[in-house]
């Protein structure tokens, strides 16, 4: 009787977990994938309100095209012949988007300035021979484009901001400063975030091979510092391991990742910063139109993260996701998220949502 007793308890139970198994699909909003595809290698590049850049690469170079939500057409908008690396950064100023490209003649290797005109649906390009290295990132500050720089002369490396004014389409160098890699002394600026009017800098001031002292500084809009935060020991662990690629700042919260894409979330205090999170493949969302309001998300998985707006901690929001899909990239605005799901020998699938809809929505990749 008692065997009897715990099979009918066990079944009611099984039944009951289908019940409420089926209640959450149903609250879960089923989403339509975008039918879009590269026509060969590609990245995405900027989402702008109903559409998105993307380029195509192949052996005759790079390829942008802008492809349509509404009516699910693309647009080619001008090609680079000679491309040889770009990084994923981009600005956008008065409806037009700038980003840096480098460019390989087979002999020399340079960094020219882009111009997508998104009235125009052209690609234009400007170029100003200054010898600095490839990999730019680049930030709007203003309405100017800035830009950090750095070239090589030997063992001595001079670092420095370089900001493209776009009604004049003239260059200006700021904050230049030198390294000698022999005598390991001087100062360099290893890695730099615009917000609106307010610049930021990772900065090294180095006095011998062990002796180096590293802050992050904020200037204002006429190039002044405002404020100075030392970056402690336990901090200056992280930045040595691996170069900084990426910062971010968003009022008293700051983002930042490495080459080895271990990337940090902390609060900056008055005197240092406090790591609030550390984790591998934490990235940003590309987001363009809204650069203020920060979404992250973990690659090749389906986690994301909100930052709470008191605390500064990172609201995780788990995306439900079918056939063993996870995340490639995200790209995003002020109310929706291009998200790019991938998986191993298999097609990509791209969903359009509003951000407010992650916590309910299901992508079913398939």
């Amino acid at each position: 009787m008692k065997m009897k007793k715990r099979k009918i308890f066990l079944l009611w139970i099984f039944i009951l977990s289908i019940c409420f198994a089926c209640t959450w699909k149903e609250k879960e909003k089923y989403v339509e994938p975008i039918s879009f595809y590269f026509d060969e290698f590609g990245s995405f590049k900027a989402l702008l309100d109903k559409d998105f850049i993307y380029l195509n690469l192949s052996e005759e170079g790079a390829s942008y095209y802008r492809y349509h939500l509404l009516n699910h057409q693309k647009t080619l908008l001008g090609k680079i012949d000679n491309f040889y690396l770009a990084t994923k950064s981009s600005a956008l100023i008065d409806g037009k988007l700038y980003f840096y490209a480098a460019e390989n003649d087979g002999t020399n290797i340079s960094n020219t300035l882009f111009c997508i005109d998104c009235a125009e649906n052209e690609l234009k390009a400007y170029r100003n021979q200054d010898d600095s290295l490839a990999g730019i990132s680049i930030y709007k500050w203003n309405k100017d484009i800035i830009t950090l720089k750095n070239r090589r002369d030997g063992n001595k490396i001079t670092t420095y901001l370089d900001i493209f004014d776009t009604d004049l389409k003239t260059w200006t160098q700021k904050n230049v400063h030198l390294v000698d890699m022999d005598t390991h002394t001087g100062s360099a600026i290893f890695a730099l975030y615009a917000d609106k009017d307010t610049l930021y800098v990772l900065h090294d001031d180095l006095n011998g091979k062990d002796n180096v002292l590293t802050t992050l500084r904020a200037y204002n809009g006429d190039m002044e510092e405002i404020r100075t935060i030392p970056v402690d020991d336990k901090l200056k662990d992280y930045i040595f391991s691996s170069r900084i690629q990426e910062i971010a700042v968003f009022g008293e919260y700051i983002y930042m990742n490495n080459l080895s894409n271990d990337a940090l979330w902390g609060k900056i205090l008055e005197e240092r910063i406090e790591p609030l999170m550390k984790k591998m493949d934490l990235s940003l969302a590309l987001n363009q139109q809204a650069p203020d309001v920060p979404f992250l998300y973990v690659r090749w998985s389906n986690q994301c993260y909100l930052p709470d707006e008191k605390t500064g901690d990172l609201f995780p929001i788990e995306l439900s996701v079918g056939n063993g899909y996870v995340l490639r990239c995200v790209l995003a605005d002020k109310e929706h998220i291009l998200l790019d799901f991938c998986a191993e020998d298999k097609k990509d699938f791209l969903y359009y949502v509003k951000k407010n809809d992650l916590k309910t929505a299901y992508f079913p990749c398939q």
